[in-house]
């Protein structure tokens, strides 16, 4: 989880020779202060980690005679954002972040953020949610090398309010929702080269991260991981290395570690407009359900044509084993069932078809149809015993997964811009009956605006459909609809000071993103934020 904060800015230097983009790489410079968004309602995050295989060229040294031209003013930068709101549920909401100014040695940046809601969508204050987080990250920039550092601290708090049918029936004047207490703390370092100089490039970076809940549910883990690259002529060098290694702690007092390891070596060789790619993964991982260590090996292999002079088709092979840790689970679905047991998706093999390019200069597209055969996917299934709790249950026999994605982007100018995006997915399983959890259908349209220059804001619109769930009869049922609209608006009074309004879920629907968990229907939160 840990990333790279929004609004981190990282300039990049841009050669253009002709009709070729040649992107060098990129040397951080400077950063704006963090602005984080009012949180959305986030649809069903489904992780297929389908990774694209890198289709870059290999990098052009172009020689060009220097001028001079008169430095352009800087924007004015703001150390201290304050963002405080409050809303309907109950929901306060504060948002600070400090940071040093302009330095060409380092940054320092820290970022708090509360948002909670007393009230939710089933029996008022018995569905409340909040979350608490508090971050710190340092940039420190020698000659030919970067280090960057972050730690974060999290509390959330969530209302195991999905109805236990069973103790419902017995008596609903009886029947007490748990309260889950969930802290997270993550660290990481990276070490980046930055020597322009070099035609070799590396990294690497350390990152440990612990969870627990108060129902005596945790975890440890730690990951080292790294990259080389390079390159020679025509050819292309990417070595990238990952060891993690986990403990799980289960309410029943169980114990799991578990250890991946991952080695991927990949050559590619560039022919005028013809880009090939070759290498191979190798993984070895030690599940519970893998019966002891395992070593696995994963082709690597990718073709990419530029057949115009913005447009470019690709065919690539790929597989692996996709980590999953209880960390990022919980972050999908908090409700999950104390003594789950985590194991990874194993995709044997991926073949993907990907056409994109611009039209119109500025018009964006990305098409892609994958074919996925899995011989491990995990899936979210209500308890049979406790329907309010999730179980993680796997398919081992294979599942294949058919998808079909389309992506624009359409950039007008600094005052508007609209993406969207539409997927369809096949699935088709064995050894469980549907494929739990996991819409067939997404669509989502998004699309930032400036009226003038003291207003701005922005709009956006998901669906989700065909999402599989069973009752604790066992029987399956399709969840209605997901339609959700939401809407903002920033009003800025002074080049400081700003009122913001955010509404979300407009349509008021109280759909299921998982079985027995409506989510809150129309929201709306107003305040002010001021800049220092």
């Amino acid at each position: 989880m840990a990333q790279q904060p929004a609004g981190d800015i990282r300039d990049a230097r841009v050669v253009v020779e002709k009709d070729k983009l040649i992107r060098l790489r990129h040397v951080p410079r400077r950063f704006n202060s963090i602005v984080l968004d009012f949180p959305q309602p986030r649809p069903l995050q489904v992780n297929f980690n389908l990774p694209d295989v890198a289709d870059s060229l290999p990098p052009l040294q172009v020689l060009v005679r220097p001028r001079m031209m008169k430095d352009l003013p800087l924007d004015k930068f703001y150390g201290l954002l304050a963002k405080i709101g409050y809303g309907n549920y109950q929901s306060p909401y504060i948002m600070l972040n400090a940071g040093t100014k302009r330095n060409d040695e380092y940054m320092l940046n820290a970022d708090f953020l509360h948002y909670s809601s007393g009230k939710g969508p089933v029996l008022d204050n018995a569905s409340a949610a909040g979350i608490t987080r508090f971050g710190i990250n340092g940039i420190y920039f020698f000659n030919k090398l970067t280090l960057d550092a972050r730690v974060d601290y999290r509390y959330q708090l969530n209302s195991i309010y999905g109805y236990n049918e069973a103790l419902l029936l017995d008596s609903l004047l009886d029947f007490t929702v748990p309260r889950q207490k969930l802290n997270k703390f993550a660290l990481q370092v990276k070490l980046i080269e930055n020597n322009l100089k070099n035609d070799w490039d590396y990294r690497a970076a350390f990152a440990l991260r612990y969870m627990a809940t108060n129902f005596a549910a945790s975890e440890l883990s730690y990951q080292v991981d790294g990259r080389v690259r390079g390159g020679l002529d025509n050819w292309q060098f990417n070595t990238t290395f990952d060891f993690t290694g986990y403990q799980q702690n289960r309410a029943d007092s169980a114990r799991i570690g578990r250890i991946y390891a991952r080695l991927q070596p990949v050559a590619g060789y560039h022919l005028d407009k013809l880009y090939l790619e070759g290498g191979v993964n190798v993984v070895y991982e030690n599940d519970p359900l893998s019966n002891g260590g395992q070593v696995r090996l994963f082709p690597v292999a990718a073709a990419t044509y530029r057949w115009l002079e913005q447009h470019s088709i690709k065919a690539a092979l790929y597989g692996g084993v996709e980590k999953q840790a209880l960390y990022d689970l919980y972050e999908q679905n908090p409700w999950l069932e104390q003594n789950v047991a985590v194991n990874a998706n194993i995709n044997n093999l991926s073949a993907k078809l990907e056409a994109r390019g611009l039209l119109a200069a500025q018009f964006g597209y990305k098409f892609t149809y994958t074919y996925s055969r899995y011989s491990r996917m995990l899936f979210f299934l209500n308890n049979q015993a406790d329907s309010a709790r999730f179980d993680l249950v796997y398919d081992r026999g294979g599942v294949t997964l058919n998808r079909l994605a389309l992506r624009l982007d359409y950039p007008l100018a600094d005052y508007l811009s609209i993406s969207a995006m539409g997927a369809y997915n096949a699935y088709r399983t064995t050894d469980v009956a549907e494929a739990w959890h996991r819409p067939q259908t997404e669509a989502e349209v998004s699309s930032t605006f400036r009226i003038f220059d003291k207003l701005d804001g922005k709009v956006s619109y998901f669906m989700l459909l065909g999402i599989k769930a069973r009752t604790t009869a066992g029987t399956a049922v399709t969840l209605n609809p997901v339609h959700d609209l939401n809407f903002g608006l920033n009003l800025h009074l002074t080049d400081k000071a700003a009122v913001f309004v955010d509404m979300m879920n407009i349509l008021g629907s109280n759909y299921q993103l998982y079985n027995n968990y409506p989510v809150k229907g129309f929201q709306v939160i107003g305040g002010f934020s001021y800049k220092l």
